[in-house]
């Protein structure tokens, strides 16, 4: 924790609030929302197939309000684009609606018939040794289970046919494994492969490398990952299309890279990332709520930083990808920000730096509290006076006087040397300098005649 000698912290403290609390009211409003994850209709404008039905029931189960008209859309997609009969009656079901009872009859005979043709060609292709129809058949195989809505069954036929697949087909087994897998929220199940894909592909597109990078950063994102989803959510760049998804969208990479590096990330590289990273650039322009959000960061406008996430919170709690993680993702970048907040005061007053964050002093108290007792902010609370005292004296004047200090020695040490060189370089009589102890000159030993 670094402190100014100033021990008007609190008083700086409000004066910063106010500067910034001005600069967050006058930044611009972006011309589009994060992405509009509260709605039946922004969802349904973005995805298709299991990535919206796996939406549309993440949001009908967290909003009640939509939960209705969200179940009802996602039985739909999945009577056109499946044969899930046990999803599509479950979501029928929680719409409030009766399931078409022909359409799930005349579907399970079709599996059942389906499955018992692709398992008696799976046998003959193994009998008969053809690598390539192997392969073929054991993908067929694999399809037919993400259709009926078996995913692990599916991922593992996926990886029995990666053992019989050329180089080239490596890419497809791969992303093909990776939808279903991020599709059943099971991408940890996939995230060997994928790794182990990406280390030696040679025949992906751009494409698939950002698909293949985007479903390892949602695998490193479940399990709290932060700092590995942003490497991942970044690699993964702007190369996904923008255009209705199956999977995941470009919008999501832009969020999660930008919220996952604000949560992980120390703001100087935060810094160092928004003026100098392309990649990270172009990533989360692609949603300006998102840049913003790390430009007010990068900038120091803590306050703006915060009520920016209290601004996005109704629509990311609502996404199937971000909401199961958000109460994290947004805690670890609060204790960021407080942190990086309060390091330069030695001593801040709890009600300022609370006006100046746009948070409520308990709640600015408990995360300080946090920092302290896991050793991330050397300062202790004085919780009767409100206020934020550093633990440390102020150290910054004397190194700086004595780094001053060295630099004039070494400065008048170089005029001396660059004078005695001149003086050699015209032929003039130079008098070495001698030992203040011995009298003799630099470099002599002692009793020797000069």
């Amino acid at each position: 924790m670094a402190h100014v000698a100033s021990a008007s912290g609190a008083g700086s403290a409000s004066a910063a609030g106010e500067g910034a609390a001005a600069s967050g009211a006058s930044r611009p409003e972006s011309s589009a929302p994060v992405v509009d994850r509260s709605s039946v209709e922004g969802i349904k404008a973005r995805y298709r197939g299991n990535a919206l039905i796996e939406r549309l029931s993440y949001l009908g189960e967290v909003a009640p309000a939509s939960r209705s008209s969200a179940m009802a859309l996602a039985a739909a997609e999945s009577k056109a684009v499946g044969s899930d009969t046990g999803l599509y009656a479950s979501l029928c079901e929680a719409a409030g609606t009766d399931p078409d009872a022909e359409w799930v009859s005349a579907t399970k005979a079709r599996v059942h018939t389906r499955q018992e043709a692709l398992e008696r060609e799976l046998n003959m292709k193994l009998a008969a040794q053809d690598r390539d129809a192997i392969f073929e058949a054991h993908t067929a195989v694999a399809k037919h289970f993400a259709d009926i809505g078996s995913p692990k069954s599916s991922i593992a036929s996926f990886m029995r046919a990666r053992e019989y697949c050329t180089p080239s087909q490596l890419v497809s087994n791969t992303t093909d494994a990776a939808k279903v897998a991020l599709g059943a929220q099971q991408v940890s199940s996939v995230e060997g492969i994928i790794r182990s894909t990406l280390s030696g592909a040679t025949h992906a597109t751009p494409q698939d490398h950002a698909l293949l990078h985007a479903v390892m950063g949602a695998a490193r994102l479940q399990r709290g990952n932060f700092a590995g989803a942003a490497q991942s959510f970044l690699a993964a760049g702007p190369a996904l299309d923008s255009s209705v998804s199956d999977s995941i969208h470009r919008d999501d990479v832009a969020v999660a890279a930008t919220l996952c590096s604000l949560a992980a990330m120390d703001r100087s590289r935060c810094i160092r990332m928004t003026q100098e990273s392309i990649d990270f650039r172009r990533t989360v322009a692609a949603v300006p709520d998102a840049e913003a959000l790390a430009a007010d960061y990068a900038r120091g406008q803590f306050g703006a930083v915060i009520r920016g996430l209290d601004a996005i919170e109704p629509s990311l709690t609502h996404d199937a990808l971000i909401g199961p993680q958000w109460s994290a993702l947004k805690h670890s970048i609060i204790s960021r920000v407080v942190s990086d907040a309060v390091a330069p005061y030695a001593r801040a007053s709890i009600a300022a730096m609370s006006k100046r964050l746009s948070l409520p002093e308990a709640q600015l108290s408990d995360v300080v509290v946090s920092l302290i007792a896991r050793g991330l902010l050397p300062a202790r609370l004085d919780a009767a006076g409100g206020v934020i005292v550093a633990r440390y004296s102020e150290q910054r004047p004397a190194v700086f006087a004595e780094a001053t200090a060295l630099a004039e020695r070494m400065a008048r040490e170089t005029k001396q040397t660059l004078l005695r060189a001149s003086m050699e370089q015209h032929h003039l009589a130079v008098k070495p300098p001698k030992n203040r102890r011995t009298g003799l000159p630099v470099g002599m030993a002692e009793g020797l005649e000069v």
